[in-house]
């Protein structure tokens, strides 16, 4: 009887011992566990960091080539004289002759006007195609005042004013 007694006192004290050693590795499981949850909030929240910066990143490259292509429809103001030369290269190529009798200045910065004033001479057909051309071209272009005249059997002449957008030196790239 004896040992029966002490065979269940012995499984008795090891089945405490297992008890208390299985709350004990059950406390450092779960407070392990929750440096693990604490420690992937943290990732996430980094991660989440990244990807706002990345997508940050990622519009300011859309918004650079936007501004770019906006940009690029004002006359930087460097080319001015190329510019002016396009539009009577432009005019020969339609059959007309275009002058170029003022060009003047007005803005400051960002905010910079070209106001031309030139003429168009030759066919009716030709000088209307020039001055469509013209106002249509890929620039920040507006025609303020157009005045039409026969001069001769079969010559025509356009008068036109036009203000044209220009951007600062080094801020525009043209498409």
């Amino acid at each position: 009887m004896k040992s029966s007694l002490l065979q269940l006192l012995i499984v008795a004290i090891l089945c405490v011992g297992t008890l208390v050693g299985y709350r004990v590795w059950y406390g450092v499981v779960a407070s392990s566990s929750a440096a693990a949850a604490a420690a992937q909030d943290t990732i996430d929240a980094r991660k989440s960091e990244i990807d706002a910066a990345a997508s940050g990143k990622t519009a300011l490259g859309r918004l650079v080539e936007a501004e770019e292509a906006v940009q690029g429809y004002f006359v930087p103001e460097e080319s001015v004289p190329t510019f002016i030369g396009d539009i009577e290269r432009l005019g020969r190529s339609l059959g007309t002759t275009v002058t170029v009798l003022s060009v003047a200045k007005s803005g400051t910065g960002n905010e910079t006007l070209l106001t031309l004033s030139i003429t168009v001479r030759g066919g009716f057909e030709s000088v209307l195609r020039t001055v469509g051309s013209i106002e249509y071209a890929p620039y920040s272009l507006s025609i303020r005042s157009l005045a039409l005249a026969q001069e001769t059997k079969g010559t025509w002449r356009a008068d036109v004013r036009m203000i044209v957008g220009v951007a600062p030196p080094g801020m525009t790239k043209k498409p």
